[in-house]
């Protein structure tokens, strides 16, 4: 089995050490770096290899901006996005979709279930939260 480099970023210290600890003991699962903010995170991205997933809190206001996820899109162009988000911002949803997050998820998952998103974006799989999508298209009726 094939691991998954993973690089967290999260401004909020214990939840990224929450993160962190969790993911780790996962068996296909390595964390390659954790950073608290997204220059923080494409240092580490910069400083080594470029990790398979990105698991980035979209709620972050330095998040709010097309051109930052762009940035991120850029940098490891490799690398597949996870953003996590409490769905409340349905133009951040819309952004989100629109710069090609490979999974989005809510940030009131269980590790576990954060887990199964790492694996399906580590697989290029697209997946997006339904009740995230539902409120969406809600939005937009």
């Amino acid at each position: 089995m094939e691991r998954i480099g993973l690089l967290v970023i999260e401004a909020d210290p214990l939840r990224r050490e929450g993160l962190v600890s969790c993911l780790s003991h996962e068996k296909d699962i390595t964390v390659v770096g954790a950073g608290d903010d997204l220059i923080e995170g494409l240092g580490r991205i910069r400083a080594g290899a470029p990790p398979d997933v990105v698991v980035i809190n979209a709620d972050h206001p330095d998040m709010q901006t097309p051109r930052m996820w762009a940035l991120l899109r850029l940098t490891p162009p490799h690398s597949r996005i996870l953003a996590t988000t409490a769905g409340s911002d349905v133009s951040l949803v819309e952004l989100l979709i629109t710069v090609g997050v490979t999974v989005l998820w809510r940030a009131q998952s269980r590790a576990g279930e954060l887990a199964d998103g790492v694996r399906m974006a580590g697989m290029g799989q697209l997946h997006y939260d339904l009740e995230l999508l539902h409120a969406f298209r809600t939005a937009l009726v």
